[in-house]
């Protein structure tokens, strides 16, 4: 998104883009990271004016980092499209698994929810590296590599991605922009919703992996939505320690999300 504007310094806490877009750097959004002892990035997508609120602009739009299971939305769309995956509640049929998944009966719903690298090694596998590369190619994800690890390429350094891109990537799964059938992409959307009411809907995909330096990088993307109007959001976390995501969720998301004016049917 953003690497694709051109940016105009106007102060050391403004930038407005060359097109109608702007960027708020907003700092105060740096204790929530220290709270967690983390460092990382958060910006916030108004849709609806094309504003973007940011911590660590750099960080942003300039450094990438392999998605671990977040990629597991996009693998998802893959297997959904091509029908190896013919629904949720299904599980991937049993002569494609390996012996450790036959009888387990694990859906995709289920394995979505639970971040299941096995299960998502093995839907890889079955995709096959040609058709997988397609689709990286096609939408242009990330740096699009899968080198010689069809199984493992999403966690182990090889693919990365910024979070510019990975915002992007989940506005175009909402407003079903992306190049698979809408089908597949209403199930994935489907999956990513963590909280439904009548006041907002709260959809997201964490990940985890660990970079070259051994630290720990955490991903966090998704849309809030209320009265119709989505906002779009993307975190990412290092730490060199390791860390739980959800409690990432809890102290840094939710009160920039409040702070914002949602959770209470406002906006």
């Amino acid at each position: 998104m953003l690497k694709y504007l051109c940016f105009i310094l106007l102060s050391a806490t403004l930038l407005v883009a060359c097109s109608p877009n702007n960027v708020t750097i907003d700092n105060s959004y740096e204790k929530y990271f220290a709270q967690n002892n983390v460092r990382g990035t958060i910006a916030v997508y108004n849709n609806g004016q094309s504003n973007f609120i940011i911590y660590n602009l750099n960080r942003y739009k300039d450094s990438s980092y392999s998605p671990g299971s977040s990629f597991d939305v996009l693998s998802s769309l893959i297997g959904l499209n091509s029908g190896i995956i013919p629904n949720e509640k299904k599980s991937i049929i049993q002569d494609t698994l390996q012996k450790t998944f036959i009888g387990t009966g694990l859906s995709l719903d289920t394995a979505f929810a639970s971040s299941s690298t096995l299960y998502f090694q093995q839907l890889s596998r079955t995709i096959g590296e040609k058709n997988m590369q397609y689709w990286l190619d096609s939408i242009k994800y990330g740096n699009k590599k899968i080198a010689l690890s069809i199984d493992s390429f999403w966690f182990n350094n090889t693919l990365k991605i910024t979070p510019d891109e990975e915002l992007g990537f989940i506005e175009k799964i909402y407003f079903n922009q992306l190049p698979f059938q809408k089908r597949a992409q209403n199930i994935v959307k489907k999956l990513l919703i963590k909280e439904s009411n009548a006041s907002y809907q709260l959809a997201y995909k964490t990940g985890t992996v660990i970079a070259e330096n051994g630290h720990q990088i955490g991903w966090l993307a998704g849309w809030v939505e209320e009265n119709k109007h989505p906002y779009f959001f993307v975190i990412n976390t290092e730490g060199d320690k390791p860390y739980n995501m959800e409690t990432i969720r809890t102290t840094i998301l939710n009160p920039v999300l409040k702070g914002l004016g949602f959770f209470e049917g406002k906006k």
